[in-house]
């Protein structure tokens, strides 16, 4: 496991759907979900626009999500967000790992932090990566998350029907 497929892992543990062929006119698919929480965000000194924001982020990791998973990546745009969906044409390694990674688990709604990245040997850059990914989709700022001192703070949601994801997700950031 490298950076790159770190925060891949991320972005799929924390909004992702894993679609097998079977289900999907005889295409593999990942989608992922880019939620527009806020329209925008007020720093302490600047504001951004998060639509637009988003917009710009998702053509850089489209980009390197292109080199390291060989297949087919649109941005499909919806009321409240963007979908990213990725397109596997073929049943290679890069799937089946994908599907062995998430322990055959299909949505973020039952995902759990896959073991390589909770191992205790994995260096803390890869795990930074991890986190970084999840929280690229499931972080959010929002006003009332300021703290006192007007620093906002990022929340990460959490959209899992188990209690294994939470408790994982802060031992990791606690390592």
């Amino acid at each position: 496991i490298d950076p790159d497929v770190a925060y891949f892992l991320g972005l799929v543990i924390a909004r992702g759907t894993i679609i097998p062929a079977s289900e999907s006119h005889g295409v593999n698919q990942i989608i992922i979900e880019f939620p527009y929480v806020n329209l925008t965000a007020e720093g302490i000194t600047t504001s951004f626009d998060q639509q637009s924001a988003i917009r710009l982020a998702l053509l850089d990791t489209r980009e390197r999500l292109l080199e390291l998973l060989d297949a087919d990546i649109s941005l499909v745009n919806r009321s409240g967000g963007v979908d990213f969906v990725i397109r596997f044409l073929r049943n290679n390694m890069i799937w089946r790992n994908i599907l062995l990674l998430t322990g055959g688990k299909t949505n973020h709604y039952n995902f759990t932090i896959p073991e390589i990245i909770l191992s205790l040997g994995l260096p803390t850059d890869i795990k930074r990566e991890f986190v970084r990914g999840y929280a690229d989709v499931g972080g959010n700022i929002r006003h009332a998350n300021r703290y006192v001192d007007g620093k906002h703070r990022v929340r990460l949601d959490i959209l899992n029907a188990n209690w294994d994801l939470p408790v994982q997700l802060c031992l990791l950031i606690q390592e």
